[in-house]
């Protein structure tokens, strides 16, 4: 695992807040619904995305009948977009602008947590994932999904600040005490390596 040296948290913040809800949220949202069997779960259950974007996952999911399940991103021009394209009233009850290092901006426990493409902006993800694993059910799953293998050259150029070498490395930064990986799948993004793994909450 490799480290982007940051002079300052502020670096991250602003770079964060410079890309936020720019582009599509890319969960993909057939997989979700297939893993998790969504399509005959109960629809009470209680769903947040963390890092997203435009909120397509958050509106999709409540179209689906989903109707606890949030979301938050962390920078201002995600709620310029989200006011642009959902009623007002969606985006003030069921997403907000935030910080997952600073913690999860709601008063709940969640059965599912997404975080797509996300962890590997963070600028302190051990500390976001304890947010992450505090606001889960007993029980509850965490899907995330991260490049591995990236090119140098994203580390540099773009607001990555960690890079993973292998599916294992990336496993590794989660406490195995706290998870255990139920799913885990090598797949690619625009011809990128991306890994999915799925953690389950454990009982302490």
């Amino acid at each position: 695992m490799k480290l982007k040296k940051l002079e300052s948290y502020q670096d991250y913040y602003d770079a964060q807040n410079g890309r936020s809800g720019m582009k599509a949220s890319q969960i993909n949202l057939e997989l979700i619904m297939n893993i998790f069997n969504l399509e005959s779960e109960d629809k009470d259950i209680s769903i947040l995305d963390i890092g997203c974007r435009d909120a397509t996952a958050v509106d999709f999911l409540h179209s689906k009948g989903f109707k606890n399940t949030y979301g938050f991103d962390i920078g201002e021009r995600a709620k310029e977009t989200w006011y642009s394209t959902y009623d007002k009233a969606f985006v003030d009850s069921y997403l907000t602008v935030s910080d997952v290092h600073e913690g999860i901006p709601y008063d709940k426990e969640f059965q599912l947590i997404l975080s797509s493409h996300v962890i590997e902006h963070l600028f302190d993800a051990p500390k976001a994932i304890e947010h992450m694993y505090k606001h889960l059910t007993q029980g509850g799953f965490l899907f995330t999904q991260v490049p591995i293998q990236p090119e140098e050259r994203f580390l540099n150029a773009k607001p990555h600040y960690y890079m993973f070498d292998s599916m294992s490395d990336y496993i590794s930064l989660f406490d195995n005490t706290k998870f255990k990986v139920v799913h885990q799948e090598e797949g690619y993004k625009a011809a990128n390596p991306e890994a999915t793994v799925i953690l389950q909450k454990l009982s302490i």
